[in-house]
């Protein structure tokens, strides 16, 4: 520290070289890692500049040398068997599967999806995979996960064959785990949470509630954790009688030990670590402020692994850190829990609704009553549970815990099932992520210097910005890239309403016969758009008719967003699949509703009209697919199912057909539809044909696409454009498919 003497209007800040130069070394690793970032990575150099120039640029410019530095590895070749030699980590867990990481020499880490025993130095063989290209707006790129987890492939294994068996302290480890998970306790899972980082245990309903209530980030292993755990520790040491200098001792071996204990997730291996350089200054009897202890451990971390950096947990855990200890005027004096709770939700709120999309404004309540009961109750409750399971009295201490969980859990229910209480906004641009985190920056600095009515003007005001700034008119329908299915998104903006037409759905055959994909195209791709475009719910899904690739994924979707009402074509016999898909709807709470032509349905500026099925009998399935005629502002749309000869000759008998603008192609461009009295009747200005690469059918046919040409109409292809929005306004439409030309 320098500059101790100050005159009166220099600034504090001055005090804080570690935290210029961290600040300076993240915007260096942002901007050099992921141009896209910018903006934020200017706001941080800038933010870092004012503190401390020197510090700064010093950083920035250890971010440029470590990148530079970085090796360069042989690349894979995708789509191909290879044999691979390396120094293999312990497996864990997520989304695609159970996975380790394998180092190797020539081609840096590699994550390979298995579950062979062993450790040490490892030969694996397996199926290198190659990342499919993203077609539709709001996918997760894995691509861009890998380069950011410092991945140089992903391999599926298929044999492996290690020199070690797996340390006996990652046995006991996993042991402990799976004996609270399955404790037969609810609140097993959740000790098992909050001793070891494990979530694999709790119920995914629960998990998705947390997540939805803000109170996701209790079961991380977190700074509250690591205080509470080396306070207790640090007491139990002097209670026996050891010295000052020899509990600070026992207490820097024992954090690395629980930081490897509890997973070395970012939020731990932070705390642990910054506990750890406390005590090394306590000994040497040092003080340094907690601000530059935390910029310090973040630096090390970041010069350990750069890439840590894109880590959601090492971003909310730095950020929430440093927001408390630079508030801590505002904390002082009463109601730190709630102060606590509220610093840390307006600063990583920005952050939250960048990755996540969505915010629920009950999540201060939520934090300000789960915080207290996890700290004071369910984290020791939690300890002893896992520190009894030798001696058989975790099941007791896990039973007690429910007492206290099962009733919060009830109360945490009720406050989801409140209308309106989520703020979904979509994905935000790293503009809008950067002026959040600024603002919420600044009223946390006004609360701190005691300006609190100006905080809430400054908070008024902007609330009025964005309600002003966000309202549009325009409609945008969405022929999402499913594969070889069906699904629109008519998105209506300026009446917040949404409408789906189809689900999509994929199976896959095995010798049990056929099943649902685990990763269809609700959770590739349409889930990650609702969730994008910040749809809250579906005010109607229309499923056309009873075939899997129309309504393959309706429950799925229904489980994560709510479906008010769906639509359905009169029918006189269902078909076992779409009947069970339909009472999931139904327990989901939509609201089924059989229909046929004739019915009408009006917004504003908006007209739909269901054209057919006229009566319930029909000679295939695809026949009885609901037609629906969509009226936007002076822009038609024909949506027309999976209809053939039969359905077509009879909407042109009874003269329901006439020129729209868009036409969804029938049935993905089949040769038994489009028929050319058809086409001639609606000319459509544009065609949208929905149909998956590489089709086992052949669609679209050939014959079919002929048709189209002698009328003269625009088409695009989900299998050559990906995803296609149709942007419609008052003055007309335009057409913007996912990929284009050059791509």
């Amino acid at each position: 520290m320098t500059d101790t003497k100050r005159s009166a209007g220099e600034r504090e800040t001055v005090l804080y070289p570690f935290f210029s130069f961290f600040l300076g070394l993240a915007a260096g690793v942002a901007a050099g890692v992921d141009s896209k970032l910018a903006v934020p990575a200017a706001a941080l150099f800038a933010a870092a500049v004012w503190i401390k120039p020197a510090a700064a640029v010093s950083g920035a410019a250890a971010a440029v040398l470590m990148l530079a530095l970085e090796p360069a590895y042989e690349e894979l070749p995708a789509g191909f068997d290879v044999e691979l030699e390396g120094q293999r980590s312990i497996v864990d867990s997520g989304v695609h599967g159970n996975y380790y990481h394998l180092r190797t020499p020539a081609y840096g880490v590699v994550r390979v999806y298995g579950e062979q025993t062993g450790y040490g130095w490892c030969s694996v063989s397996g199926f290198v995979f190659n990342e499919e290209q993203l077609t539709s707006w709001h996918q997760a790129d894995r691509t861009d996960m890998i380069k950011k987890n410092r991945i140089s492939a992903i391999l599926y294994e298929k044999e492996a064959e290690c020199a070690e068996g797996v340390p006996d302290y990652w046995n006991r480890r996993d042991t402990a785990i799976t004996a609270l998970g399955t404790s037969g306790a609810e609140s097993g899972p959740l000790a098992a949470a909050l001793v070891f980082g494990d979530r694999s245990f709790i119920p995914e309903e629960q998990l998705h509630l947390f997540q939805r209530m803000g109170v996701i980030h209790l079961l991380a292993v977190s700074g509250m954790h690591v205080g509470l755990v080396s306070g207790v520790v640090w007491m139990m040491l002097l209670r026996a009688g050891l010295s000052r200098r020899t509990s600070l001792l026992i207490l820097l071996i024992f954090l690395p030990v629980y930081a490897i204990a509890a997973g070395g997730a970012p939020s731990v291996l932070r705390a642990s670590s910054t506990a750890a350089a406390a005590i090394v200054l306590a000994a040497c009897m040092k003080r340094l402020p907690l601000v530059e202890l935390c910029a310090i451990v973040g630096t090390a971390m970041l010069i350990w692994n750069p890439y840590i950096l894109f880590h959601i947990g090492f971003q909310l855990s730095f950020l929430t850190s440093f927001a408390i200890l630079l508030s801590r005027p505002f904390l002082a004096n009463g109601g730190v829990w709630w102060k606590l709770t509220l610093t840390a939700q307006l600063i990583s709120a920005s952050a939250v609704l960048y990755h996540f999309f969505e915010l629920s404004l009950l999540s201060l309540a939520a934090n300000a009553f789960f915080i207290p009961l996890t700290a004071l109750f369910l984290l020791p409750l939690s300890f002893a549970a896992a520190a009894g399971i030798t001696v058989g009295f975790d099941y007791a201490v896990t039973a007690f815990m429910d007492v206290l969980l099962i009733p919060a859990l009830r109360a945490l229910k009720l406050l989801d099932m409140l209308e309106g209480h989520m703020l979904v906004t979509g994905a935000l641009t790293p503009s809008v992520l950067t002026a959040g985190t600024l603002v919420s920056a600044g009223l946390l600095t006004l609360l701190t210097i005691g300006k609190r009515k100006t905080a809430a003007v400054v908070s008024a005001a902007v609330a009025g910005v964005i309600i002003f700034t966000i309202k549009q008119e325009e409609t945008i329908v969405t022929f999402l890239d499913v594969g070889q299915g069906d699904a629109v998104l008519i998105r209506m903006q300026a009446e917040q309403e949404s409408y789906l037409i189809d689900t999509g759905g994929e199976l896959t055959f095995t010798d049990e016969g056929a099943e649902r994909k685990k990763r269809g195209p609700a959770v590739r791709t349409i889930l990650p758009y609702l969730r994008g475009e910040g749809v809250k719910s579906l005010d109607k899904l229309i499923i056309t008719h009873g075939h899997f690739d129309h309504y393959g994924e309706a429950c799925r979707i229904a489980e994560e967003i709510p479906v008010r009402l769906v639509y359905y074509p009169i029918h006189t016999t269902l078909e076992e699949g779409i009947s069970e898909e339909l009472a999931c709807l139904h327990q989901h709470g939509a609201e089924i509703q059989l229909i046929s032509a004739g019915m009408t349905w009006e917004k504003e500026n908006h007209v739909f009209r269901v054209l057919h099925p006229s009566r319930p009998e029909a000679a295939t399935e695809n026949d009885r697919s609901i037609v629906i005629e969509a009226g936007i502002y002076d822009t038609t749309f024909l949506f027309t199912g999976d209809i053939e000869e039969e359905a077509e000759r009879e909407l042109l008998e009874r003269g329901e057909l006439r020129h729209v603008s868009i036409l969804k192609a029938a049935h993905h461009g089949s040769a038994t539809s489009s028929d050319e009295a058809f086409l001639h009747a609606v000319q459509p200005d544009t065609t949208i044909i929905q149909v998956g690469r590489g089709n086992r059918h052949g669609h679209p046919h050939a014959d079919v696409l002929g048709r189209f040409r002698t009328i003269d109409t625009d088409i695009f292809r989900t299998d050559e454009h990906g995803s296609i929005r149709v942007i419609v306004t008052e003055q007309g439409y335009v057409t913007d498919p996912f990929l284009t030309e050059t791509q």
